[in-house]
């Protein structure tokens, strides 16, 4: 993944372990996973692995995904769930429905 030339290679220590393939975002004292705002999948127009960022939300189609380097999007209804956590109200009150 370090092969775009807009994005520097970079070592880090952390002391929580955090999971292969994908995104944190560092806030200087601890990561914060990206997930479901940038994901690293299979994209389903060139079957590479890409970067990919939440576009928008269908409520019928779910997540619109598009890839970082190439453009492509797509939908992804398995990310309606985790998108409908993320916004949830605190207090837990009802979550939107993207599915």
């Amino acid at each position: 993944m370090n092969d775009h030339p807009d994005f520097e290679a970079a070592q880090m220590t952390n002391v929580e372990p955090l999971e292969e393939g994908k995104f944190y975002y560092s806030t200087g004292s601890r990561m914060v996973e990206m997930s479901p705002l940038v994901v690293y999948k299979y994209c389903a127009k060139c079957h590479r692995p890409e970067m990919l960022f939440a576009d928008r939300v269908d409520p019928r189609k779910g997540v619109s995904l598009k890839s970082v380097l190439r453009g492509h999007q797509w939908f992804d209804g398995e990310l309606a769930v985790d998108m409908a956590a993320l916004l949830r109200p605190p207090g837990g009150e009802r979550a939107p429905e993207f599915a």
